[in-house]
């Protein structure tokens, strides 16, 4: 099975730029920051799930995502037994 030439391959980037410019992007997540949703009695409510999604994606595309937490365990080699 072949594969095709790295050329010939675009990134999900460059594929999406043409389509939705960084423009839209940045419009989109605007109107996230400040999204409603009606409660099932008819009240209009903050939609914090999509505020904060909104509010993560803005924040790490501006500053990077933090380092994740990795735990680290040591073996000493004389506690070790078969």
């Amino acid at each position: 099975m072949s594969t095709p030439n790295n050329s010939t391959i675009n990134s999900l980037t460059d594929l999406l730029s043409a389509d939705c410019p960084d423009e839209m992007v940045s419009a989109a997540l605007a109107r996230c920051l400040t999204a409603t949703t009606t409660s099932r009695a008819g009240t209009v409510e903050p939609d914090c799930r999509t505020q904060l999604a909104a509010a993560s994606l803005i924040l790490a595309n501006r500053y990077g995502t933090p380092a994740k937490r990795r735990e680290m365990r040591s073996v000493r080699s004389h506690e070790m037994k078969d």
